[in-house]
């Protein structure tokens, strides 16, 4: 220990050296927690994006945020479907163990409620001191189906992007002087059907002769035949309103992020840009998003940025939906305490090799960086495809590569048995007439 000499003056004249520890230097105080944003855009396929390679100019905002930060380029839902696979997304399960929705494709009631056993992000985030605040556009993820849970602030009115992020802004400017770190959920179904962008959106990407309009009432009935009852130019015209809706989306996070700078909140927040799903236009013969585990389905963007994010960063590890709370926890400096079955998708030890997906109970998909295997339980059925060779998924071949078929039919069987039994049942919802309109004009109900 460094000492110092003081040297005192007594009334004697005599002058007494007297040795004295110097205090040890203070440790810096800890860097204040991050804040969270957590960004939902409802159906929003990766292959759309023009940062994942898409031709026509749909994200260029994203583009900017992901060289900030990390774009993941194989990143892909576990589930799909609005509400089972938010339930994977905010609580690091995947739907064999939560089963929300899970018998849906036996006729049963498809609007299930998360359970309270299942511990969703901002319960947790919540109790480790954040203010949780959560605006969605309703439908599928209104309060009634456990949503709000461990939000402190939440609004499921709708409106659309522009109003969501309004809100949402608004809500964060309210509790920003308290000095907490803030967890900030949005979700919008402007991407979503029915494909209605505001003007000047609708044109953005060219005008096409059409004889639909693209309301999920009018797409519903098409949803199995696409390919027998739409013409190219239905579908160009498809693509063009949904293309226009991603951009403007992306337009509108610009201003969002343009006020989070300007408040001085951004370079304290990490971002997280994702989708809980994709859509299908044509890809397998039909539309919107039907019960099959294919890579426009499942393919979603995933795009982090912020403290603690590495910065153009393109990550070719797969990259699951089910990843995303423990890797937004880990940022915020805590460890779940809860049952999560995801990985910290920063962690190098993290390897991304192997990808599993499901539609309820009716068809599962093992996935790798080369290969993906379909099973089919009713009726039964396996699909084996090399996406390096077939991209499309268009050739099976699991009579070809049978004992590689196999071996992947083992492999998911055996993760299906590992699955935790949380048991307890789901919660139904009970809808109102306004909520069932709302909801079939997203295509839930008919």
């Amino acid at each position: 220990m460094r000492t110092v000499l003081l040297r005192v003056f007594l009334a004697t004249g005599f002058v007494l050296s007297i040795a004295c520890a110097k205090a040890p230097p203070q440790p810096p105080p800890p860097a204040p927690r991050p804040h969270l944003l957590l960004i939902s855009l409802d159906a929003c396929r990766a292959d759309h994006l023009s940062v994942y390679g898409y031709g026509r100019e749909t994200s260029p905002f994203l583009a900017e945020l992901s060289a900030r930060g990390t774009l993941f380029r194989h990143a892909f839902c576990n589930t799909h479907g609005t509400t089972p696979s938010h339930a994977t997304m905010l609580s690091s399960l995947y739907q064999e163990t939560h089963r929300i929705e899970y018998r849906a494709a036996e006729g049963e009631n498809k609007q299930e409620a998360v359970p309270k056993r299942v511990v969703l992000l901002p319960e947790i985030l919540k109790a480790e001191g954040y203010i949780t605040l959560g605006v969605t556009d309703g439908g599928q993820m209104a309060r009634g189906y456990g949503f709000d849970r461990g939000f402190v602030e939440f609004d499921d009115a709708g409106g659309g992007i522009a109003s969501g992020t309004e809100k949402l802004l608004a809500m964060a400017r309210r509790h920003l002087p308290s000095g907490a770190p803030l967890f900030l959920f949005l979700h919008t179904y402007s991407v979503h059907s029915p494909y209605l962008p505001p003007e000047p959106y609708r044109t953005l990407f060219g005008e096409f002769p059409h004889s639909i309009e693209p309301t999920s009432e009018a797409l519903l009935p098409l949803a199995n035949t696409a390919w027998r009852d739409l013409a190219q130019g239905d579908l160009d015209f498809l693509k063009a309103q949904y293309d226009g809706g991603i951009r403007h989306a992306d337009d509108t996070l610009r201003r969002f992020f343009g006020e989070l700078e300007a408040d001085g909140m951004l370079d304290r927040t990490v971002a997280a840009v994702t989708a809980d799903h994709g859509e299908e236009f044509a890809d397998h013969g039909g539309l919107l998003h039907r019960n099959f585990l294919y890579e426009e389905l499942l393919r979603v963007p995933l795009i982090l940025a912020g403290p603690g994010v590495p910065a153009g960063r393109v990550e070719e590890k797969l990259a699951g939906l089910v990843d995303l709370s423990p890797t937004l926890l880990a940022l915020a400096g805590t460890a779940p305490k809860v049952l999560m079955e995801g990985r910290d998708l920063l962690d190098p030890a993290f390897r991304g090799e192997v990808l599993f997906a499901q539609y309820g109970n009716l068809r599962y998909a093992l996935r790798t960086r080369q290969w993906k295997y379909i099973r089919t339980t009713v009726p039964e059925g396996e699909e084996l495809f090399d996406l390096v060779a077939d991209p499309g998924e268009k050739n099976n071949a699991a009579a070809v590569e049978r004992e590689r078929a196999r071996r992947f039919s083992k492999a998911l069987e055996e993760w299906r048995r590992a699955r935790p039994d949380l048991g307890a049942p789901i919660g139904k919802v009970a809808l109102t007439p306004e909520h069932e309109k709302q909801l079939r004009a997203l295509g839930y109900i008919q």
